[in-house]
């Protein structure tokens, strides 16, 4: 078993995503680690549910993540052993991994859909981005509930809230509660903005031009 963990050992490193999230950390592995089981380790280095976390290897040549890894039967070694460009040059770093701690589990992360929401608090003037999980099933309505959460609006606030597609400088299509997720289309950017007042209470015989 000592001989076996001796030639199997392998330092990671595992630093957060997003820089100033946590602490950046070194720790002794096993090659044949599953991914379950390397993310229990992390876990309880990080004091956090092992469940909670997701990971991403490092691009070699940028140091920027890439595409975060799905919970597969490969080992550490398998996962950080990587992919060659044309030149037999490693794709990702074999040492080391960038980890994300997580609201909720992975598995029920997986099952929801990250929309990134650009609020529009006062007019055009001042924007700021939101990234909000909705179900893949879900409707616009969802997308409401969980951007009124991330941005602390209050019921008035969000009683009179809209969401609508724009693409290239042009308000593309306005979406209803009603509209499922599913047909968003991935290349477009969602807006969010508060209806102005005067398009709430329209008179008769008044109507808005796009």
């Amino acid at each position: 078993q000592y001989y076996d963990y001796l030639v199997n050992r392998m330092n990671v490193t595992f630093a957060p995503i997003r820089v100033g999230e946590g602490d950046e950390f070194t720790l002794t592995l096993s090659r044949k680690m599953t991914y379950d089981q390397f993310s229990k380790k992390v876990g309880e280095h990080l004091n956090v549910d092992p469940t909670h976390l997701r990971f991403a290897p490092v691009m070699a040549s940028t140091g920027k993540p890439k595409q975060f890894l799905k919970r597969t039967p490969q080992t550490l070694f398998q996962i950080l052993g990587g992919q060659y460009g044309n030149y037999g040059y490693a794709m990702h770093r074999s040492d080391a991994l960038y980890y994300e701690p997580l609201e909720m589990s992975l598995s029920d992360y997986e099952s929801k859909k990250c929309l990134k929401v650009t609020w529009l608090p006062e007019g055009i003037s001042k924007e700021q981005l939101f990234e909000v999980l909705v179900p893949q099933n879900g409707t616009v309505a969802d997308l409401i509930a969980g951007f009124q959460k991330k941005a602390n609006l209050d019921e008035d606030s969000a009683r009179n809230l809209r969401i609508y597609e724009a693409h290239s400088g042009k308000i593309y299509k306005e979406l209803g509660d009603d509209f499922k997720i599913t047909g968003l289309n991935e290349y477009v950017t969602l807006y969010a903005e508060n209806i102005p007042e005067e398009e709430v209470n329209m008179q008769e015989g008044e109507r808005t031009i796009n």
